[in-house]
């Protein structure tokens, strides 16, 4: 994982740690990649892409108590540690612990759809 990735998933959970509602980043495939993926596990309301400006604005989601969905967001691959696992080890984690995102040979995914695909891969953060 490159450091360009981490500091925009920084920038997300320092959003949400500070009750923002909406977080402007620059336009990357990969980061519209893991922005879908977490829109697709609900923790955040929606996201709209801007080619003109080259920019996407992420909506954040809160609980009913306030708590950011994101403040728990951990990095968990970085460019001096990957933590990468196959399809085995993929198979003996728990669903419901956590919101785990990877980075496959065939896109972003999270951990149902990596069981789902039997694959593989890095583990980028988890939330």
């Amino acid at each position: 994982m490159n450091s360009t990735i981490i500091n925009k998933l920084t920038a997300l959970k320092t959003a949400s740690l500070s009750k923002k509602q909406k977080l402007l980043v620059k336009y990357d495939t990969i980061i519209i990649s893991i922005i879908k993926t977490l829109y697709k596990e609900g923790v955040i309301n929606t996201f709209h892409e801007s080619k003109n400006t080259n920019t996407v604005t992420i909506f954040l989601k809160y609980s009913v108590e306030g708590k950011g969905l994101l403040d728990n967001l951990e990095i968990i691959s970085k460019p001096s540690f990957s933590k990468i696992l196959n399809y085995l080890e993929i198979c003996d984690i728990l669903e419901k612990t956590k919101i785990l995102i990877f980075s496959t040979n065939c896109g972003i995914f999270n951990l149902s759809d990596c069981k789902k695909k039997k694959i593989g891969g890095q583990l980028f953060f988890s939330i």
